[in-house]
C-alpha cells in the first residue's frame, strides 16, 4: 500500500491533483487467501488518499473488469464533457492529445 501512495507523491509533482483522474483497481481477487491487505484497509486508503473509487478485479475469473473500466470511461467521458471547450480544442488540433494508463 505505500507503493501506491509513492507512486501519488510523484504523480503530485508532475502533475496538479485536480488535472489527474485516479481509479484504484486491485487485481487477483479469486487469491483472496494471498491478499496482502484486507478490505478494510484498501478502503482506509481510498479515503486517505481522496479516490472516488476502488474495484478489485479478478482476470482469471473475468470478475470486475468490464465494471471498473466501465466506470471509467463513463468518468472520464463525462469530465471531457463538462470540459467541452478543452474536448473542441483538441479535436481541432490546438492541444496534444495525452493519456496514459497505468
Amino acid at each position: 500500500m505505500q507503493d501506491v501512495k509513492d507512486l501519488m507523491e510523484k504523480l503530485y509533482t508532475l502533475k496538479k491533483p485536480e488535472d489527474i483522474h485516479l481509479v484504484l483497481i486491485g487485481n487477483k481477487s479469486d487469491l483472496a487467501v494471498e491478499r496482502q491487505c484486507s478490505d478494510e484497509q484498501i478502503d482506509a486508503l481510498v479515503n486517505e488518499l481522496g479516490l472516488e473509487k476502488c474495484y478489485i478485479t479478478s482476470a482469471k475469473l473475468n470478475k470486475g473488469i468490464e465494471e471498473a473500466f466501465a466506470a471509467c470511461y463513463y468518468d472520464l467521458y463525462t469530465k471531457m464533457f463538462r470540459l467541452k471547450p478543452l474536448w473542441e480544442k483538441l479535436e481541432a488540433g490546438i492541444l496534444p492529445r495525452r493519456c496514459t494508463i497505468l
